[in-house]
């Protein structure tokens, strides 16, 4: 029958069967049919000048990992780099292919060579875990040589950013800040690469990989609920001092301390009408001295935010006449003024939404004193006034009043 890439069995009572046995060294399977298998060879070798352009010098980089990628990305075969850097990845099915080198930590590609038959780098695509050739397509029987790959040693930084709410420098270690973004700067203040950062994990750490020689700063992130205390600054980003990257320099950056930060926050209302009450409450940092001010909105709420855990006296000033009630539910006690104060302490990362102060307008108490003669409970006429006599107020147990009559 003619090779027509199907089996001619239309006038058969039934579907052939055959076996086929063909050496794997020199064939392959597509769709069932034995094709003359291709392979690609190529090394894989460090360039320390970092042009891309290969020669007998280069030194070996065994041990590496080399994939043969398809056109669908996925891996068909896979070897190992030998001791001069020579690979072989045989047995494939002509067709499309990519080849793929795993990169360790501390390599990137160099600069690709596409000249057409090229025997210098052919890694086209860089990324942050592997270099990757230009797509190429292999025929039956086909040897493609050369594929080569070449790598630079690049320079890394890393480094810690700590929590410390001690305020002692680095003294006291509360463990790592985690998912700060670390961002690496050119000298001019840009992004270097769009791929050129980190954020912190559970420990604080970060490293930057993959960075070639030149001068460089590294930009620290903040998220909306922590602040730096190592260096002290209130702003939500900060830049290190310039530091220069060599061929294969490793860089430790001085820890950055920083703390999660606290909320307080609350209303002050009528201890009646709940409606809100107008009042100024000032925050102040015992440690810093640092004042912060705010008024309540017309619903009697205010809020502090983006506090640095630490002691601070609260001070309130209510409006329009309003006195401090007794209420179980207020942060402040009762007290015959407009003005009070008390000492509130925040833990790190604490949000605390529920400091409720309730108000009350003045209220009237007039009383008459009098000789009960008759022990009635009710004063009669001829029953005279206790004058010089002492009334006493009490809140509960307390003795809030005391009053001498007339």
């Amino acid at each position: 029958a003619e090779d027509s890439g199907a089996f001619p069995y239309a006038n058969c009572s039934t579907a052939p069967s055959f076996d086929l046995t063909v050496p794997l060294s020199d064939t392959a399977s597509a769709d069932g049919f034995a094709v003359k298998a291709a392979s690609v060879s190529g090394r894989l070798v460090e360039d320390p000048t970092n042009t891309g352009i290969l020669s007998e010098s280069n030194m070996p980089l065994p041990g590496y990992t080399v994939q043969a990628i398809d056109g669908n990305d996925q891996v068909v075969q896979q070897t190992i780099t030998d001791a001069d850097g020579f690979y072989t990845l045989p047995n494939l099915v002509p067709g499309t292919y990519y080849v793929r080198f795993l990169l360790d930590d501390r390599y990137i590609a160099t600069p690709y060579m596409s000249e057409e038959n090229s025997a210098d780098n052919a890694i086209f695509v860089q990324e942050p875990t592997f270099g990757e050739t230009d797509a190429f397509v292999l025929y039956p029987g086909q040897n493609k040589m050369s594929v080569n790959g070449a790598l630079f040693k690049a320079g890394i930084v890393d480094g810690y950013v700590l929590l410390n709410p001690a305020y002692d420098g680095l003294a006291t270690n509360n463990g790592g800040a985690q998912n700060i973004t670390v961002t690496l700067l050119d000298e001019q203040g840009d992004p270097w690469q769009d791929y050129a950062y980190d954020i912190t994990d559970e420990n604080g750490y970060f490293c930057i990989k993959g960075i070639l020689p030149g001068t460089f700063m590294l930009q620290y992130t903040l998220d909306e609920n922590s602040a730096f205390v190592l260096p002290d600054t209130k702003a939500a980003s900060f830049t290190s001092q310039n530091f220069v990257i060599e061929n294969g320099s490793e860089i430790h950056a001085d820890p950055i301390a920083t703390v999660y930060t606290a909320t307080l926050a609350g209303s002050v209302t009528d201890y009646t009408s709940e409606a809100g009450v107008s009042a100024r409450m000032t925050l102040t940092n015992q440690r810093t001295n640092e004042v912060f001010t705010v008024n309540t909105d017309a619903d009697g709420a205010y809020a502090f935010t983006h506090l640095l855990p630490d002691q601070y006296q609260l001070d309130v000033e209510l409006a329009d006449g309003y006195l401090f009630a007794d209420s179980p539910i207020s942060v402040l006690p009762y007290l015959n003024e407009s003005a009070s104060s008390a000492l509130v302490t925040m833990p790190m990362g604490v949000s605390e939404e529920n400091c409720n102060i309730i108000a009350s307008l003045p209220v009237s108490w007039n009383v008459q004193l009098y000789l009960d003669a008759n022990g009635n409970g009710s004063r009669e006429q001829d029953e005279p006034a206790a004058a010089g006599r002492t009334a006493e107020l009490y809140l509960r147990e307390d003795l809030i009043g005391q009053y001498t009559a007339d």
